[in-house]
């Protein structure tokens, strides 16, 4: 396989299943830096205000944003295509262990500001609310949890899709005409597909089969990085193409749909650019196989501490905030991105070297008794329904 180390195998949020490839992993690199810089560039440059109207005194503002958030949308597909590429397998215990960690950094956060005195309650139940409700805050998290269910399935529909003759060519068609057409445009106006612009476990299916299919078809897929990269660049000039005029003339609620992660530019972009790496040469250091491997399994935090944390959510654009001219708020995008990236990185680091153990003790009993729990219930079911085949006949 492209890229491969001898380290070990992963999938999308750092557990081991699948063969690490080193040019991956730079994916998933990029994949959550992206991820920062699209929430800095909508909430803290102000893009995501063009739905609601565009100023003319903003326009070159937005017309930047926009040029640049065209190249950083594709982040969350990149993660579903990692996934399906390398495959999920259903274990309790990785559902259990994003769950500690979402509820942990949720609950540091929240006692470290309660005692800087920058969080405040107004009772002790409050504040348990306010606790629990974390994984609310952040949706990839629910949806890949959602993933992580149906898996089995979507790794099964893969396999026949590739195996049957012109599988690969309908399944494109398909997805192409009813996920990614079809149902952006009806997003726009009434959501009857469930795509939701991509915040769904709908559409998180469609990359993550794509993903899959270019882990079995990725032999007989042209290899050649330049003209991936290429790709790449070209579909989100193209999107941004679009998405220029339509705020030049005040579309600005149309504008910003165009960000859809089911946009059909987003997802071909999306897969061009992961077919970039997929295709280069083998990185065959081993000092920095090891070294990419380190930050792509610890970017878990950069998501969880940046968006909607309870401490840094509202602080991630300190730099950005530190400046007035638009100039410089472009200038520090990057620098602050990739700082934000390197404090999750290290935070995530010390949580597993600190965590890990106990933690993945913890989830395993857990596992052990909801697998328990399943088969005797399944176990039941199958008595309850047998004994009324029996009746019925």
């Amino acid at each position: 396989m492209i890229g491969m180390s001898k380290t070990h195998r992963i999938n999308v949020l750092g557990d081991i299943h699948a063969p690490r490839n080193a040019a991956l992993d730079v994916v998933r690199i990029f994949a959550m830096l992206f991820i920062v810089l699209h929430h800095l560039t909508i909430n803290n440059i102000g893009l995501s205000a063009i739905e609601n109207g565009v100023g003319t005194t903003l326009l070159p503002q937005y017309l930047s944003a926009s040029f640049l958030d065209a190249f950083f949308i594709i982040g969350v597909n990149l993660f579903f295509l990692i996934s399906g590429y390398f495959s999920i397998k259903l274990k309790p215990r990785k559902i259990l262990l994003l769950l500690f960690k979402v509820y942990i950094y949720w609950i540091l956060s929240v006692l470290i500001g309660m005692a800087a005195g920058l969080i405040e309650f107004s009772s002790a139940l409050e504040g348990l609310k306010y606790c629990v409700i974390a994984i609310s805050k952040y949706w990839f998290i629910l949806i890949y949890m959602m993933l992580c269910l149906f898996a089995p399935a979507l790794n099964a529909i893969a396999e026949l899709i590739v195996k049957k003759h012109g599988g690969v060519e309908y399944f494109v068609f398909i997805t192409t005409v009813f996920f990614c057409v079809i149902g952006f445009v009806a997003d726009y106006f009434y959501p009857i597909m469930g795509t939701n612009n991509g915040y769904s476990v709908i559409w998180a299916a469609v990359p993550y089969l794509y993903g899959r299919i270019i882990f079995f078809k990725k032999d007989s897929l042209k290899n050649k990085p330049l003209f991936w990269l290429v790709a790449y660049l070209l579909l989100s000039l193209a999107n941004y193409a679009i998405i220029a005029p339509l705020i030049a003339t005040g579309q600005g609620k149309v504008a910003w749909h165009f960000y859809g992660y089911n946009n059909p530019l987003v997802l071909a972009s999306s897969v061009c650019f992961f077919m970039t790496f997929l295709s280069v040469k083998p990185i065959n250091d081993p000092m920095a196989c090891r070294a990419i491997s380190f930050v792509a399994k610890n970017t878990l935090a950069v998501y969880l501490l940046h968006s909607n944390n309870p401490l840094l959510g509202s602080r991630r654009a300190f730099l950005i905030d530190a400046v007035k001219p638009l100039w410089a708020k472009f200038a520090v995008l990057l620098p602050n991105a990739v700082l934000l990236f390197m404090m999750g990185v290290a935070a995530d680091a010390v949580y597993e070297l600190l965590l890990s153990r106990p933690l993945g003790f913890i989830a395993k009993k857990l596992e052990t008794l909801l697998l328990k729990a399943y088969d005797l219930s399944a176990a039941a079911a199958r008595r309850l329904l047998g004994k009324r085949r029996v009746g019925a006949a």
